[in-house]
């Protein structure tokens, strides 16, 4: 994937953390709001893919690509 990130607002952040608690709930159990997250040692980012390429040797063939731009 090609494109830009950038890092999660602090306006954004409560959003972005409920939604990554619902995909993965175990870890509520250091981090259960915005400010947890120093614990982690992380951080989030918000993706903005510009291009995307495909490789499936066993389906198009040995270093064949499929480029998927936006």
């Amino acid at each position: 994937m090609f494109g830009n990130a950038d890092k999660v607002s602090e306006e954004e952040l409560p959003r972005v953390l409920d939604l990554y608690l619902e995909r993965i709930p175990d870890l509520e159990e250091w981090v259960s709001q915005p400010e947890d997250m120093d614990k982690i040692d992380s951080e989030f980012y918000i993706i903005k893919p510009e291009r995307i390429k495909i490789f499936d040797e066993p389906r198009f063939g040995k270093e064949t690509w499929l480029n998927i731009g936006f």
